[in-house]
């Protein structure tokens, strides 16, 4: 599917996870296991994950496997724009455990770390350096076609000044399971910082 019609249309969604995917599996509480895993998946425009990668595990290994073994059960929210539902990708940190286990409260404060980093002559009210959340449409070469504020991104001050300057974000191409290269939507973190701070 071209991006074209995707990008004149204007609103750019990234997929989102089905919630049963976060049930904290019985057996992992009884065990008393705890996870932060980055996952990075694809679901495609009927909301099926066609691929599961975990980029970085902190915690336990089996439980992580087993929540990529989840994502790539359930049915999901595919990507979507003005002209419908299309591919998308989910770079996500996902996080199993209660405070009282064993790793738990280390896992309770990580967060999410930026995907991109990106320097600007100046952020909006003298800030040094600031995240900001962007939905970007990426044609089948890897090219962003498209950039608008993420999904609750207050900040759209900042968004528009990254989105201006996307040509210097340089996301990957995806390929479908035979290996061709598709267009996708994507929401990313981008850290924002000062040149002259």
């Amino acid at each position: 599917m071209a991006l074209l019609p995707l990008i004149l249309a204007g609103s750019l969604v990234a997929p989102t996870l089905n919630p049963a995917v976060g049930d904290y599996p019985d057996d992992a509480i009884r065990r008393k296991a705890s996870v932060a895993a980055l996952v990075d998946t694809t679901i495609d425009a009927q909301g099926r994950a066609t691929r599961c990668d975990l980029k970085q595990v902190d915690g336990d290994r089996q439980l992580a496997e087993a929540l990529c073994a989840r994502i790539l059960q359930y049915r999901h929210s595919p990507a979507h724009s003005d002209a419908g539902d299309v591919d998308g990708r989910l770079l996500i940190l996902i996080r199993f455990f209660l405070p009282e286990f064993p790793d738990g409260a280390r896992i309770q404060d990580m967060r999410q770390q930026p995907e991109i980093e990106l320097t600007i002559p100046k952020l909006p009210q003298g800030a040094t350096s600031d995240n900001v959340r962007v939905a970007l449409a990426i044609d089948e070469s890897g090219k962003i076609v498209g950039c608008e504020a993420g999904k609750r991104e207050r900040d759209e001050k900042l968004a528009a000044i990254v989105c201006k300057d996307k040509a210097r974000l340089g996301l990957r191409p995806l390929s479908n399971a035979a290996g061709q290269p598709i267009a996708y939507i994507t929401q990313v973190i981008v850290r924002v910082t000062a040149r002259n701070p």
